[in-house]
């Protein structure tokens, strides 16, 4: 029971890292095309 609860934490804190990542990597992108243009 406890095992699963800290898994279900992990996948949720790994998602949440996912999620910033591709954040950032969204505005670097943005950013990037603004200054080629």
């Amino acid at each position: 029971m406890n095992l699963q609860k800290k898994s279900i934490e992990f996948k949720s804190r790994l998602s949440f890292t996912v999620n910033i990542e591709f954040f950032l990597n969204y505005w670097r992108g943005f950013f990037y095309e603004k200054e080629k243009s």
